[in-house]
């Protein structure tokens, strides 16, 4: 006789105190109407009244099962769990607790597990910290989120092919300004209420002269400047084509202001950019639109040279990285500036922290640090480490043993990884219409265009004369960081400085005033080839690199003297010693007083 895997809930002798877990995906499945949130509510409460259990709190989320730990009910229920104060949580089924779409995504069931919290689901209690819960528990989880990722996967495939047939492939709200959509027809047309605001824009560009966006933006009745110029670009009222030049980045996920989980968008190669003409004609013509074009790079080079240095240069934005929560470090200031020279004081510091961006996220661990301060520590770094021709292999070397532990596909190079790409994509395509995901007769479209397309690259791989591309070993890529890092250290304009560092960092880690990682730019570790690959990973330094001594913990530095001593010896939220706070406040009133006088 076999022991099962779960343990069919029997009568307990005490009543045990519990918490009940609802979630649906979307405010759709929550409407009244919907059986989506009653549903679970009926199963749970049958497990309740049949058990005797004391209900002490009872969540109902509307969240995406993926990224539903970033929720405060969730937080709340794993902090009835650390305290002891429920047993169990009981939900319909498990994957209402969770979709896990990542390996970290797991990591929330470890509090179940320390804590010996019970999961409730279908009949069975699950505990996470035996072997057989371990295994119980685990496998309709990884189903579940294997599910999300088959489905998120055929959901992308899907729009790539409405977005080729010229069709809308998202909601409405993803529509350009003044553009309607017939979802009857599957047509795209100009909305007639808003089309002449776009075009009288186009006309006071061109016809009258007017290079002041602001003022166009307040004639044709559209606010912001910023929104105006993207509006301008747009070749939907050029040519009547639509662009699709980015994607969602799948490998990441964030976290918005508004709690609410979002994948950035990332460049798509030249080859796969998707231009469809969808409108036959045009709102302004397609050479007022290149004239328009031209100006609008006019004013943006303009713009660029004539703000201050200090307002558009700054050394650690772009790629600058909180080495805590990962957010992009920011520049703020507060209105002060420097007595000796009368430029702003300024700070860094990462979203989480900035007073307009943080929204709703939580204040990570990482500390306001002087633009200066960074600033210099990010060109010593350049100048230091990046120079040293030993340590900089030993860095690379290191990335590379520990990248080469994971199990992975062979590189193809060139044509040989379009053709294999296009030979998936047709795969692909063949399995959407066995789903039913498009029809035939798209799947016949598509696939003709496919082939057409992978014929046109065997002949060019057979083309005679075509020498591979050559990548370079470690020893030249690491020549090729120092060359450019040497550069770094001899120029003395910020902005050149910035322009080249750009061009060699696409991230900086920075904790405090120390830098703990960084990665290369795509530009650079793709000439190493195969190796490159490898290399897109971060970089974790050994030890942190950093210029200033380290402060020990219960200590503070001095932002006038810079001496580091204990909290104790700094009077309450002043960031000056006691000696350098008095010295300040005497001159303060002697300044008060020969002004009364």
């Amino acid at each position: 006789m076999t022991t099962p895997l779960a343990t069919v809930i029997a009568a307990p002798a005490l009543a045990m105190s519990v918490a009940t877990w609802r979630r649906v995906s979307g405010e759709e499945q929550a409407k009244e109407g919907h059986a989506g949130l009653q549903r679970q509510h009926d199963a749970i409460t049958r497990i309740v009244t049949a058990r005797g259990y004391r209900v002490i709190a009872s969540f109902s989320v509307v969240h995406s099962g993926a990224t539903v730990a970033t929720t405060p009910e969730f937080g709340q229920l794993l902090a009835l769990a650390q305290s002891g104060a429920i047993g169990a949580v009981i939900v319909s089924e498990v994957s209402r607790l969770i979709r896990p779409e990542s390996w970290e995504s797991l990591a929330v069931l470890d509090v179940f597990t320390k804590h010996h919290v019970l999961i409730i689901a279908d009949g069975c209690e699950i505990d996470l910290s035996n072997p057989e819960g371990f295994l119980t528990g685990g496998l309709p989880i990884l189903l579940a989120g294997h599910e999300r990722l088959k489905l998120v996967q055929k959901i992308s495939a899907s729009k790539l092919v409405l977005k080729r047939q010229g069709r809308l492939a998202s909601g409405e709200n993803t529509l350009p300004f003044a553009v309607n959509y017939d979802w009857d027809a599957s047509k795209y047309s100009y909305d007639p209420e808003k089309i002449w605001r776009v075009q009288e824009a186009f006309r006071l560009i061109d016809e009258d002269g007017l290079h002041n966006l602001a003022e166009i933006g307040r004639r044709v009745g559209i606010q912001r400047t910023s929104s105006l110029r993207v509006i301008l670009a747009n070749p939907i009222f050029g040519y009547g084509v639509r662009r699709y030049d980015k994607q969602r980045d799948m490998s990441v996920k964030r976290t918005g202001p508004a709690g609410k989980s979002y994948r950035p968008k990332v460049a798509l190669p030249p080859e796969e950019v998707i231009e469809v003409k969808v409108i036959e004609d045009s709102a302004v013509s397609p050479e007022r639109f290149e004239r328009v074009q031209k100006v609008l790079e006019e004013l943006r080079l303009n713009h660029v040279a004539t703000l201050p240095l200090e307002k558009r240069v700054h050394l650690c934005t772009t790629y600058g990285r909180c080495g805590f929560c990962g957010q992009t470090l920011y520049i703020s200031g507060n209105g002060k500036r420097d007595r000796a020279t009368g430029r702003p004081l300024l700070w860094y510091c990462c979203r989480s922290q900035h007073p307009g961006k943080k929204g709703d996220l939580p204040r990570c661990s990482n500390s306001w640090t002087g633009e200066k301060k960074l600033d210099a520590l990010l060109i010593a770094f350049a100048t230091n480490v990046l120079t040293d021709r030993k340590l900089l292999t030993g860095l690379i070397g290191t990335s590379l043993q520990a990248c080469s532990k994971v199990i992975r596909t062979f590189p193809q190079s060139g044509t040989e990884a379009g053709i294999a790409k296009l030979e998936r994509q047709e795969r692909k395509l063949i399995e959407m219409c066995k789903t039913d995901a498009i029809t035939v007769d798209e799947l016949k479209l598509e696939r003709l265009k496919t082939r057409e397309e992978i014929v046109r690259l065997r002949a060019l791989a057979s083309t005679p004369n075509q020498s591979p591309s050559q990548s370079l070993s470690l020893e030249e890529f690491a020549r090729l960081v120092i060359k450019g890092a040497l550069r770094v250290k001899r120029l003395n304009n910020p902005r050149e400085q910035k322009a080249l560092l750009e061009q060699v960092f696409a991230d900086v880690f920075i904790r405090h005033e120390s830098i703990t990682a960084f990665r290369f730019h795509p530009s650079i570790i793709g000439s190493m080839g195969a190796q490159g690959e490898e290399l897109s990973q971060t970089i974790n330094l050994e030890k942190p690199f950093r210029i200033t001594p380290e402060i020990p913990e219960g200590h503070k530095r001095c932002s006038k003297c810079g001496v580091i001593l204990p909290k104790e010896a700094f009077p309450k939220v002043v960031s000056r010693c006691e000696p350098c706070f008095r010295a300040d406040e005497r001159m303060r009133r002697e300044r008060a007083k020969g002004r009364l006088c």
